[in-house]
Parts: C-alpha cells; structure tokens; sequence
C-alpha cells in the first residue's frame, strides 16, 4: 500500500495490468500444460494401451480360428478338408507369428513381458500338439488325431487362448486405468484454471479497488478542496499521505490555499493599512496645502532678496576687476625692480671678483719687496767683506734695502685697504643679494595677488551669473509651488477616492475566511481517508 501511494499513476496501472497479463499467462500456461500433458496421456492411451489391446485381440482371434480349423480338421473323416485348410493354417501361424513380435516391441511393463513369454511358451505348445493333429489326420491315423486333439491340443489350446485373453484383460486394465487418469487431470485441470480463474478475478478487483483508491479518493478530496476554496473558505488544511501525481495535485493544491490565505490576509492588512493611510493622507494634503501657500510666498520674498544680493555681487565683480588690473600692474613694476637689483648683485660680484685680484697683485708685490730686501741683506753683507772695495757696494744695497722695506711697508697698507674694500664689498653683496632674494619674494607674491584678484574675478562673474540662474530657477520654484498647490488639492481629492476604494476592497475580501477558527457554516478539517 505504501508503494500504491507514492508510486506515480502510470507506473501503478502498468504495475496492475502488469499483473493482471503475469497471472493470465500463468492460467493460460498451466491450462496448455494440462492439456498437453492429456493429449500426451491420450496419445499413449491411442499409440500403446490400445494398440497392444487391439494386436492382442486380433491375435486372439487368429489362434481361436485356427483351433476350430483343427478341431475341424481332426473331426472331420474327409482328407480333403486338410489340405483345403492347410493355406489357411499355416497364414494363421505365420499372423500369430508376426504379431507376437508387433506386441512385443510395444510392451513396457515387467508383467506385460511375464504374459508374453507365458503366451509364447503355450503357443510353442500349441503348435507343437497342432502339428501332431495335422500329422496324423494327414496319415488317415483318425484315432491318433483325435486323442492328440482331446487330450493334447485342446488343452494347450485352452491354455493359449486364456493366457491370450489374460493379456487383453491386462492390456484393457491398463487402457481403463489411463483414462481414470486422463479423467483425473482434466478434472484437476479445470480445478486449477477454475482456481486460477477465480484468483485472477479477484486479483483484478482487489488490483482495481487499489487502483481507484489511490487515484479517485484524492481527486474527490482534491474536488472537495476545490470547491471550499472556490467558496472562500481559505481555512481548509489539506492532508497529503502520497507522492503521486494525486499527491502532487493535493500538494499543489495545499500550496495554492497556504499561498491565497497568506495573499488575502496580506490584502486585508493592506486595505486596512490604505484605509488608515489615506485619512492621514488627506489630511496631510490639508497641512500640506497650507504650507505650500506659506512657501510661496517665502519664495516671492526670497526672489527679492536674490535680485538685490546680485546687484551687488554686479558691483563687486566690477571693482574685483579694477583691483585685478592695479594687482598686474604693480606686478610689471616687481618685475622690473627685480630684473635692476638683479643687475646690482651682477656688478658687486664683478667689484668683488677685481678686489680679490688687487690683493692677489698685492701680495706679489710684498713677495717682491721681501726678496729685494734679502738680496739687499746678502749684498751688504758681500761689501763688508770687500772692504774699501765694496763701500759703494754696500751704499747701493742700503738704498736697495730702503726701497724694499718701504715697497713691503706701501704693500701692506695697500692689502689693509684692499681687505676692507673686499669685506664691505662682501658685505655690500651679501645685503644685495638679500635684497634681490627679497625682491623675488615681493614679485612671486604680488604675482600670487594678481592670480588671486583673477581668480575672484572670475568667481565672482560666475556668482553673478549663478545667481543669475537661482533667479531664474526661483521664479520655476515659485510656478512649480503654485502648481503643487493645485496638485495637493487634487491629491486631497484622490485620497478621498482612495479611502473610498480601499473600504469596498475590505468588504470584497472579507467574503473569505482566513483564520482557523470555524465560520457561520462551520469549519471541519479534510483529511483523505
């Protein structure tokens, strides 16, 4: 049953009908089996029983004729009859001969064989005391004929026809018992396809009561869910107990209730929700209203306002313009003071660069003065040593000596002065140099002012021209306000409306129930059975 639950439809009537052909084709095999094991049986019955019975009786036959033909043989006073018997005799031997080999082979059984050589010993006989009547009746020994006839043939005769006819009642024995059992299993041959029969019969009930259990009992309960919810009735819960498509439907349909009971309870919320949100909007609109009028005339004051504060931005851009003009100028003017202090650091580093020369001239010069008077030394002291000799000498030297000392003592002043030219020339350079380092920073900083005076100019054209624009965009504002003003009313009125829709849309849903708890009608669980 669990598999009829979850298995899906078509797999359930395949799975049924699958069933219903097995069972069938059993019943159909066993009934062609049961009839041919009977037409085996009766084959046998027809092919050997029968057969055997038949060879058997005809040979039964065959020896009773030939007895009477030798009984008659050996009563009878005419020699004629003999040989008019003979053929006739000797074809009977030769059928009975040729017919205990046909039952021979035919034979199966132990006793069917006991009775064959109990009939073939007596035939051996037979023939035997056969041929001695013959014999002697040929013979015209009458007398000796006879008594083999009364007491030999006769006997062996009687002997051969009973065992012969024990044979057929044995054969027949075997005949009656093979239809006992051909009758025996036809009747349990149709016991058992009446059994099957009726197996198979309630196989298919209890097949199709299944089959319509799993499909039709969900899909009235699946009718049943249907209607409640056609009705309004959201508050069914739907039991699934299968995975077939039945299942699936209920389980589609499970879903489809959970999903419109959480939708129409999400309406209702949201009717409720617009119904108390449209009051509110209404008389937001009216506050609204109110304050759009306000503004608009904040708006018609600050347009004012914005008119007189670009006159003055006009103004103000006019004389940004001449300060940006004075700002270049004194910019040209830094410019060329920094271009002549430039040339003044040039020409004290030249008067430097030749101060520094003149001292090194100088000391050359002292150098000079320095040798002079050595030699002067050395010259004084040869013309002392000359003596008289040298006297003139040494004068000379004196006075070379005289002009060394005063061109060292000229040579020394001159570097004094020399070194003090070159410290206020140094110094000189170094206050130069400061001054044109500062000139430079004068002349990048009033460069920086011009850039600054441009750069408000500039800004303050384009405030002129912003305001320009906020002026425009105020009078858009004070149009746009006054549109809102009509517009808040209009939303007045669609609040209204809204309010209006929203109360009919929770009378419209409230037609279904949502809750679990039961309705007029009453509210009842669906569960499939």
């Amino acid at each position: 049953m669990v598999f009829m639950k979850n298995a899906n439809i078509g797999k359930k009537i395949t799975i049924v009908f699958g069933i219903v052909l097995v069972v069938s084709s059993l019943t159909t095999g066993v009934g062609l089996w049961q009839l041919s094991k009977m037409r085996a049986s009766t084959k046998e019955l027809l092919e050997m029983s029968l057969a055997k019975e038949r060879l058997v009786s005809d040979w039964y036959r065959i020896i009773f004729a030939g007895a009477r033909r030798t009984l008659a043989i050996a009563k009878s006073s005419d020699n004629a009859l003999v040989d008019f018997f003979a053929a006739d005799s000797a074809q009977g031997t030769k059928d009975a001969g040729e017919t205990l080999k046909k039952v021979g082979v035919l034979l199966t059984s132990e006793k069917e064989t006991a009775l064959l050589k109990g009939i073939s010993d007596a035939r051996d006989t037979y023939n035997v005391y056969k041929a001695s009547v013959t014999k002697a009746k040929a013979a015209n020994d009458n007398d000796t004929a006879s008594g083999v006839l009364t007491t030999k043939f006769m006997p062996a005769a009687d002997v051969y026809q009973q065992r012969l006819r024990d044979l057929v009642a044995f054969e027949r024995e075997q005949i009656d018992e093979s239809a006992k059992e051909i009758d025996a299993a036809a009747t349990m041959s149709f016991s058992l396809q009446l059994a099957l029969t009726v197996f198979l019969a309630l196989l298919v009930v209890v097949c199709g009561v299944a089959l319509k259990s799993s499909i039709v009992g969900p899909l009235h309960y699946a009718i049943s869910v249907a209607r409640r919810v056609a009705k309004g009735d959201l508050t069914a819960d739907v039991t699934v107990d299968s995975r077939d498509e039945a299942g699936q439907l209920l389980q589609a349909l499970s879903e489809m209730n959970a999903s419109l009971r959480g939708l129409i309870t999400e309406v209702i919320q949201s009717a409720d929700t617009i119904n108390s949100a449209s009051g509110e909007i209404a008389q937001g609109n009216a506050d609204l209203s109110t304050r759009t009028e306000s503004q608009a005339a904040s708006i018609e004051e600050t347009a004012s306002s914005m008119e007189e504060l670009t006159a003055t931005v006009a103004h103000n851009a006019d004389n940004a313009g001449q300060a940006n003009k004075l700002a270049l100028g004194a910019t040209s003017l830094a410019t060329k003071g920094g271009v002549v202090v430039n040339q003044a650091v040039a020409t004290m580093a030249e008067i430097k660069q030749g101060s520094q020369r003149i001292s090194e001239i100088t000391a050359i010069i002292d150098g000079i003065a320095f040798q002079t008077n050595i030699l002067a030394l050395n010259a004084a002291v040869e013309a002392a040593r000359a003596g008289e000799q040298g006297r003139g000498f040494a004068v000379v030297a004196s006075e070379v000596r005289n002009l060394a000392q005063r061109s060292a003592a000229a040579a020394k002043e001159i570097s004094v002065l020399i070194s003090d030219s070159v410290e206020k020339v140094n110094t000189g350079s170094k206050l130069v140099d400061d001054a044109g380092a500062t000139m430079t920073d004068i002349v990048k900083s009033i460069k920086e002012v011009a850039q600054i005076m441009t750069e408000i100019t500039a800004a303050t054209r384009e405030q002129n021209t912003g305001l320009s624009s906020i002026n425009q965009v105020i009078a858009e504002m004070d149009n746009s306000t006054r549109m809102n003003a009509a517009m808040v009313e209009e939303a007045s009125a669609a609040a209204m409306s809204m309010q209006d829709e929203a109360t009919r849309l929770s009378k419209a849903v409230s037609a279904f129930r949502t809750s679990g708890r039961p309705g007029p009608g009453g509210s009842r669980q669906l569960a499939l059975r």
